[in-house]
């Protein structure tokens, strides 16, 4: 069976990581965050959440408008 290469584009070694910031205590803020039980994705899962609540929103008014003048 032939093996499937795969592209190594935006894979990183431990060593070559761009967010290894050490805080003044030498723990890693990244490992500080994900003990504190917050995972360093927690700031685009919140952005993510209230964009599609608005475009939710957007959605329903879009909707209700169309129906009051598709009945009317």
């Amino acid at each position: 069976m032939a093996r499937i290469r795969t592209s190594r584009v935006g894979v990183h070694r431990p060593s070559e990581r761009r967010d290894d910031t050490v805080s003044s205590s030498g723990v890693r803020d990244e490992e500080q965050q994900i003990a504190s039980g917050r995972p360093s994705s927690t700031p685009f899962v919140v952005v993510g959440v209230v964009a599609m609540a608005i475009w939710g929103v957007v959605a329903l008014v879009v909707a209700l408008v169309f129906l009051v003048f598709w009945l009317a």
